[in-house]
């Protein structure tokens, strides 16, 4: 059977994993996966991947690939991927077989009926005894059926793993305690699913924070701004407002003074 030509592309999970990556990088990367996808695994020495790559291949990069038994460096997605494409293949190919006998099996079994002079010949099918088509299609394709390929559970990540990943995306120590505890209490589940991915959700999680956090601190300033408006606030001038406040105590002092005097004050 002839390797696939092509592979599944998730853009989503694409990004998320090289969100940290310059375009160089990106550029080697998806150059690497493509020579691990025709001939099934690339070479670990530097030349030769420089070569393939079309540059010098960060760590970045490096990171993205494991050392197999053989030496060789390979991508543990792609490689998923390729097993689920076989997998499919196969079993397409053995219903095919199963259907082809099914075919040969009812064509058998067709009876020609006595012709009289000058007829013309008609075939009659008739459903073989025992079971149907349909039911030898089922149960070749049960016995012949391949295991599933089964995508790897997640793990929990360390402190160390969190940490390290802040850092390239540029996420504070504060963020990654606040995405711990919630994940932590709800049993690192996005929203009623298991995660399965904790990088891509740290990376919304910074999305996230970078778009709420702004509009609430925008919604806190204009709350400010309103509270002061009434006094004269200016925002070139923050002393104005308190100088304001300060007047309108003087001249209410003043009418308390005058009061306790029996002088009228002028109306302002």
């Amino acid at each position: 059977m002839p390797a696939p030509p092509a592979f599944q592309f998730y853009a989503d999970d694409f990004l998320a994993g090289t969100y940290d990556m310059s375009q160089e990088d990106v550029g080697a990367y998806i150059r690497l996966l493509c020579v691990q996808w025709n001939r099934g695994s690339i070479p670990v020495q530097p030349e030769r991947l420089s070569r393939l790559a079309g540059g010098v291949v960060s760590q970045d990069v490096l990171s993205k690939f494991e050392t197999g038994e053989d030496g060789q460096l390979r991508n543990n997605r792609l490689e998923n991927e390729r097993a689920k494409q076989l997998h499919f293949r196969e079993r397409q190919r053995l219903k095919g077989v199963a259907s082809g006998k099914s075919r040969s099996k009812t064509a058998s079994t067709a009876v020609q009926p006595r012709l009289n002079h000058g007829s013309i010949p008609v075939a009659i099918r008739l459903e073989p005894e025992g079971n149907s088509p349909i039911s030898d299609l089922r149960s070749a394709d049960q016995e012949c059926a391949l295991p599933r390929v089964r995508a790897p559970r997640f793990q929990k990540p360390s402190r160390e793993e969190l940490d390290l990943h802040a850092a390239k995306i540029g996420l504070t120590a504060d963020e990654v305690d606040k995405f711990v505890n919630h994940y932590e209490s709800n049993g690192w589940k996005v929203g009623r699913n298991p995660m399965k991915s904790w990088p891509h959700s740290l990376v919304n999680w910074k999305l996230n924070q970078q778009t709420y956090g702004n509009h609430q601190q925008t919604n806190r300033n204009g709350a400010i701004d309103r509270s002061i408006g009434n006094v004269g606030y200016d925002p070139a001038a923050p002393n104005k407002a308190v100088r304001v406040l300060a007047e309108r105590e003087a001249a209410r002092e003043a009418e308390r003074q005058a009061a306790e005097n029996g002088v009228a004050t002028p109306l302002a």
